[in-house]
């Protein structure tokens, strides 16, 4: 089971207070680490990831940093911000042992560099492709390729939006080791 910490929003309303919201990512949801499983994802775009005092205040203080994944979310930058944060992003890996994740993949022009850069541990496939995937054929064929990627390169697979039995259905054809969606918010539930 995964929990995720979602940026979006945050950042405008708050603009000071979001940056020290994720010094409380330890107490947030995995009750400190108390004996839960399950993982907590945490969404960090580029220019995020570059910020030393949000990274610094990420990382203070986890209970059990195996349980963190960061979850490095699509947003163009140059090659030299994307290879800065993914140079960050494996540090925190090596020092911390948090998990890494490329979010959004398929989603725009970074997917591939992102893969490439940080070697992620878990690859979220962006939810419009399985939205595609309903109707076409041809669009269900890519994303089981894109699926077979991810998994060709040691990453787990995770299937984003599922929101009823028949996208599990197609989530699961495609070889996908997870699904997130709206189909789990009433009761727990991975593929």
């Amino acid at each position: 089971m995964g929990a995720e910490i979602l940026r979006h929003g945050l950042q405008r309303r708050l603009n000071i207070g979001w940056k020290s919201w994720y010094s409380h990512v330890g107490e947030v949801s995995l009750g400190g680490g108390q004996g839960r499983h399950g993982l907590l994802f945490v969404n960090l775009d580029t220019v995020q990831i570059r910020n030393p005092l949000l990274m610094k205040g990420l990382l203070t203080g986890l209970p059990d940093a195996t349980k963190v994944v960061l979850e490095w979310t699509e947003l163009p930058g140059s090659m030299l911000q994307l290879r800065e944060a993914s140079e960050i992003l494996k540090e925190c890996r090596d020092t911390h042992g948090v998990k890494l994740c490329v979010d959004d993949f398929g989603a725009g022009a970074d997917g591939v560099q992102r893969l490439t850069m940080i070697c992620p541990d878990i690859v979220k496939c962006d939810g419009p492709m399985l939205h595609r995937a309903r109707e076409s054929t041809y669009a269900r064929a890519v994303l089981k390729d894109v699926v077979l990627l991810i998994r060709d390169v040691g990453a787990k697979a995770v299937i984003e939006w599922v929101e009823s039995e028949s996208d599990l259905d197609i989530a699961r054809d495609t070889g996908a080791h997870w699904g997130q969606g709206y189909l789990w918010a009433s009761h727990e539930g991975w593929l």
